[in-house]
């Protein structure tokens, strides 16, 4: 197949490998020649599994126009994608701006609303489809496109676009110079199709004769297609047919001879040529050129030729009768086509490729060290999730790492916090891909479908921190808990405990949460003068009903410890007034939210925490706070609380409110039990250091585990 993509494509495969880089030109294409033709290696009407296998090998994939089929395995295997735009593929349906001789539209609807009434709703919608998810890989998946004018580069705006016109093999028009012999005024190079204006030409030339009824010279056609027909029944219907010579399609020196016969190349395109290979070979002929005003070719030709408006048969003549009257101008115009051409050098716009191939090559060799922090939880949500995904976040920056954090936790009426990471809330699914295509590892705080979907067409380290336990109870919640149990096999995950470990099924590192060691710190001179303390959310499964009962039940024994009970939820009305009715009002005080610094003197004033939890807690990064502020720690057994709490403390078995009053009561009656547990505070917190779980984090996220 001959065309300028096809030329195109050659001469950048040749200069590539010139340049000393391999070369692999992937093509549906068939061919009954032998491809050792090419010093480049080709490669067509490949199986699937050979698309996957070439890729694999290449460090770069480049598409000489806007094409879908290896851009999803091109991510998927990790590799850049880079996107010539050769035309109108992301703006029009037909791809042109031109139907069955006929302008289109270049903009999406308004392509669509054509189409629809030139081939129908059903085949129009069905390419619209097309065309939209072409403009949706354009914007997540490509990372670069190249306009091959700025042309197409303003009727095409993408943020990642740089303009690098198309090198053509120009070299050989070089020689025509020497054979000029101007047998013929004006000459039309191309193929004989509806929107290259041949008929414009035809009908400029039959006004510039009928003006002129003296002139003997004809106008020279060279080229052939699909509309060579309709154009010279046009020439006989204007009554010029004995004046065009239409020689055809012309290759080799054939060509160069057809070529130097001309004095003056028009290139009348309807169209909106992107760019237009042909005038730079005219000018490398050093032939001035007459070319349409919108598009590129009045881009690429410049000072070295006219212009006229696209389709605008007088404009065209009058331009014609300007310079083929003005021996002063037809002179100025051959130098300034000299210098023109120059500009073009198919070497150095080979190299504009080659270094924004490199720029990749350099992105993929530089130190890994982007983090995505996927937290579905976060500020202003409060819980252990959400202070652990800060904790972890920060001190990934302190390690020199960059981060950014996504979440789906819109902030509200809240005051955002100041960051030393980037956070991006409830972000786009655009903007998802795009940041899934920043970082060098994408790590979730807890599996989520929802953001985990761009690793399909992403390969990237996934790592998951398993917070909490995968089970549900409804028939949609167990459908949801499959899916997560399966994909976890594709990831690295990470347990905050023994016990999620045991749950997961499948291999798991155990690393434990950290706490937040600048803030919970034992106080100096701070009365420990309350007894029991309860901090995290009032909810069913958190058991606070139960440790009202059981402090119901230490009345018997003459025990009536002070309980402050820190935190809110849906049950804390039920939980007051169960407090009233036990008539343990006088006893309890429920003191709503604390952060920060409230807190961590909060915590300082109590002797005992108590986590009476009904559920199996995965971890507990409460126990670590509590222990931390000097807390000795009573707790459920169940799931990974127990290890949390570890020698600084005692556990019990869920919901059992007989063995924890008998806890309670022998923990307030023994200081001295309490002061042992205390004593150990310094070991145990010493392995949930927020510095050493960091870096066992990053361990695994960077494979070095």
């Amino acid at each position: 197949m001959v065309g300028g993509v096809e030329t195109v494509t050659e001469c950048l495969a040749n200069n590539y490998l010139a340049l000393g880089h391999d070369c692999t030109v992937i093509t549906r294409t068939s061919s009954s020649e032998s491809d050792d033709r090419f010093a480049f290696k080709v490669a067509r009407n490949l199986s699937f599994r050979q698309k996957l296998n070439i890729i694999s090998q290449h460090d770069i994939l480049h598409c000489n126009g806007a094409s879908l089929e290896l851009v999803i395995w091109a991510k998927i295997l990790g590799k850049p994608v880079v996107w010539t735009h050769v035309g109108y593929q992301l703006t029009s349906i037909d791809g042109l701006g031109w139907h069955m001789g006929e302008a289109s539209p270049l903009s999406p609807f308004h392509s669509f609303l054509f189409h629809c009434r030139k081939q129908g709703l059903l085949k129009a919608s069905a390419e619209y489809a097309k065309l939209l998810l072409r403009r949706l890989v354009a914007k997540t998946l490509v990372d670069r496109h190249v306009a091959v004018t700025g042309w197409v580069a303003k009727r095409q705006p993408f943020k990642n676009q740089e303009v690098i016109y198309n090198p053509f093999p120009t070299g050989r028009f070089a020689s025509v110079v020497e054979k000029e012999n101007d047998e013929y005024d004006f000459f039309y190079l191309g193929r004989l199709v509806s929107e290259k204006g041949v008929a414009t030409l035809l009908k400029a030339f039959a006004g510039f004769i009928s003006a002129r009824p003296n002139y003997e010279k004809k106008l020279l056609v060279i080229g052939g297609g699909s509309w060579q027909e309709n154009v010279e029944k046009l020439a006989d219907d204007l009554g010029i047919r004995t004046k065009v010579d239409f020689v055809g399609k012309q290759t080799g020196e054939a060509l160069l001879n057809y070529v130097a016969k001309g004095k003056i190349a028009i290139i009348p395109s309807d169209w909106e040529e992107p760019m237009g290979g042909v005038a730079l070979e005219v000018l490398a002929a050093g032939k001035p050129v007459i070319v349409s005003e919108r598009g590129g070719l009045a881009e690429c030709v410049q000072g070295a030729g006219l212009t006229f408006p696209n389709r605008d048969f007088k404009a065209l003549q009058i331009q014609m009768e300007r310079l083929v009257s003005d021996e002063v101008l037809l002179d100025k115009l051959r130098t300034e086509a000299k210098f023109q051409v120059q500009k073009f050098d198919e070497l150095a716009l080979t190299r504009q490729y080659v270094h924004t191939f490199h720029q990749f090559v350099n992105e993929a060799n530089r130190p890994k060290n982007r983090i995505l922090f996927c937290s579905r939880l976060f500020y202003p949500s409060i819980g252990g999730a959400e202070t652990n995904a800060e904790i972890l976040a920060n001190e990934f920056v302190k390690l020199g790492y960059e981060v950014i954090v996504i979440t789906e936790t819109p902030l509200g009426n809240k005051p955002e916090k100041i960051y030393q990471f980037k956070l991006v809330r409830q972000p786009s699914a655009i903007k998802l891909l795009k940041l899934v295509s920043w970082g060098d590892v994408f790590f979730q705080n807890g599996i989520s479908i929802r953001q985990a979907w761009p690793l399909i067409f992403y390969k990237k380290r996934w790592v998951i921190r398993h917070f909490t336990w995968l089970y549900q109870h409804n028939f949609f919640g167990k459908i949801n808990a499959f899916l997560k149990f399966l994909l976890n096999k594709f990831a690295v995950s990470v347990s905050v405990s023994e016990s999620i470990a045991h749950h997961l099924r499948s291999p798991s590192f155990v690393i434990t949460n950290p706490y937040n060691d600048q803030l919970f710190r034992l106080i100096p001179n701070v009365k420990r003068d309350i007894e029991l303390v309860y901090l995290g959310r009032l909810v069913s499964d958190k058991g606070v009903d139960q440790l009202l009962e059981a402090l119901s039940k230490l009345r018997s024994k003459n025990c009536f410890p002070k309980l402050s009970v820190i935190g809110t939820g849906e049950e804390e009305i039920e939980l007051k007034k169960k407090s009233v009715m036990l008539g343990l009002d006088n006893q309890v005080n429920f003191l709503g939210v604390k952060v920060e610094e409230e807190l961590v003197q909060l915590l300082n004033r109590h002797k005992i925490m108590v986590m009476p939890s009904v559920w199996d807690e995965p971890f507990g990064v409460v126990a670590l706070e509590g222990i931390a502020c000097g807390c000795v720690v009573i707790g459920s057994e169940g799931g990974g609380l127990k290890q949390a709490i570890g020698s600084c403390g005692i556990t019990y078995k869920n919901g059992d409110i007989e063995q924890l009053t008998f806890l309670l009561y022998n923990l307030l009656s023994q200081p001295q039990v309490l002061e042992e547990y205390t004593s150990n505070r310094i070991q145990h917190l010493a392995k949930h250091k927020k510095e050493l779980i960091t870096k066992q984090y990053i361990e695994v996220l960077f494979n070095n585990a």
